[in-house]
């Protein structure tokens, strides 16, 4: 029983950590990007999320690891929501490093809007529908709009992120009681996470009704 305390404390501390980790670094490095030149700012919320996440999971770990029971005879904190929150955090972490790794060229990430190259007869650019993950970004014509990622990577991309918007919310919701809620300060790092992702993958949803091509 000590044991199986022992971990669940860990656990708790771990996705407490691996959360901060990921929003603040986003946050942070965002508004230094954003302040030294505007453009950067989404850039560096990428890669401070993607860093912080990491950094906050490598740290987290060790919290895991040196965990100590509860003791004075206290419940032991629940296993599946913590559980749940940690994996969709986790995603939301590999969501960030995915968007900075794949595709930064194709989907003007970091060059600006390819979509003018890529007209192909269908009119003039009206826009572009760019979800928080650059690689559903999604060219807008006027009768017409051309995806730069495949259907599939886009749909499974937009599952993922909309399955661990909702384990983030389970977990939060499974740990309302008084006996287990977490700190107001977790509660609020796990529901921006929840938030990311739950409107990146309805967005990735939409941009999947009706394309029309997917550019080469």
């Amino acid at each position: 029983m000590k044991t199986r305390a022992k971990h669940r404390t860990g656990l708790r501390n771990l996705v407490a950590i691996v959360l901060l980790g990921h929003v603040g670094g986003a946050a942070l490095l965002g508004l230094i990007c954003l302040g030294a030149l505007w453009p950067l700012g989404v850039w560096g919320a990428f890669v401070g999320g993607a860093l912080g996440g990491a950094a906050g999971a490598a740290i987290g770990l060790l919290v895991l690891f040196d965990a100590r029971p509860l003791g004075d005879g206290r419940e032991e904190p629940p296993l599946r929501p913590w559980l749940a929150i940690l994996a969709g955090t986790l995603s939301s972490v590999s969501v960030t490093v995915v968007s900075l790794t794949l595709y930064s060229n194709k989907t003007g990430f970091l060059d600006g809007s390819p979509c003018q190259d890529l007209s192909g007869g269908r009119g003039p650019h009206m826009g572009t529908v760019q979800t928080l993950l650059p690689l559903q970004y999604t060219c807008v014509f006027p009768d017409s709009t051309l995806l730069l990622v495949s259907s599939a990577m886009l749909a499974t991309l937009s599952i993922v992120a909309l399955a661990s918007a909702a384990a983030i919310v389970w977990g939060l919701w499974a740990l309302r009681g008084p006996e287990h809620r977490p700190h107001a300060v977790v509660v609020a790092l796990a529901a921006a996470v929840a938030a990311f992702l739950a409107v990146d993958g309805v967005l990735g949803m939409v941009a999947l009704v009706a394309p029309v091509g997917i550019a080469s």
